[in-house]
């Protein structure tokens, strides 16, 4: 809130006091979220690493927990930044879609910073997929011109760009 100050750690021991009383519970999934967030925000690179480690422990011992998805998206936050691991920050992203996205998770610039982070590690295929996935799945998408662009360049062949004219009613 406007005015507050923030208090780390404080938070840390509030997030560590829910995981060692309460770790069954929903409450925990965020707790493990929020203090990882606290890591990886710091953008050093050692604490990024330890916020990265806790989501995938809690991930691999609570893998459909509610916040699964999220857990993940910070995962790859992580490796674009400060990690700076273009593919590993892909493979987190791909998680996180098949964990479930959230519903007005707005899929143009997910699908658009995938393939950005494919392309600059060198995944050209998975580069492609998700600027295809663009076109295809996310019909008004302002990335759409530059999606056919970027296939051409990686040297594929685009799909063709939705008409959203076409039978849209009266």
């Amino acid at each position: 809130y406007f005015g507050d100050n923030p208090e780390p750690g404080i938070a840390l021991k509030c997030y560590d006091q829910v995981l060692r009383d309460w770790p069954a519970l929903p409450l925990a999934d965020q707790a493990v979220l929020w203090k990882a967030q606290l890591e990886i925000f710091s953008m050093e690179k050692e604490r990024a690493l330890k916020g990265v480690e806790d989501l995938r422990l809690r991930l691999s011992s609570h893998p459909g927990n509610p916040m699964a998805a999220l857990q993940w998206m910070l995962i790859g936050s992580a490796y674009e930044k400060p990690l700076e691991d273009p593919l590993k920050a892909v493979a987190a992203y791909k998680s996180a879609e098949a964990a479930g996205l959230p519903p007005l998770t707005r899929l143009g610039p997910l699908y658009w910073k995938i393939a950005n982070l494919a392309e600059r590690g060198g995944d050209k295929a998975t580069a492609v997929l998700y600027y295809t996935r663009i076109i295809t799945e996310v019909k008004r998408s302002s990335f759409a011109y530059d999606c056919q662009a970027r296939i051409r360049s990686l040297g594929g062949e685009p799909p063709p760009l939705a008409d959203l004219f076409k039978d849209t009613g009266p």
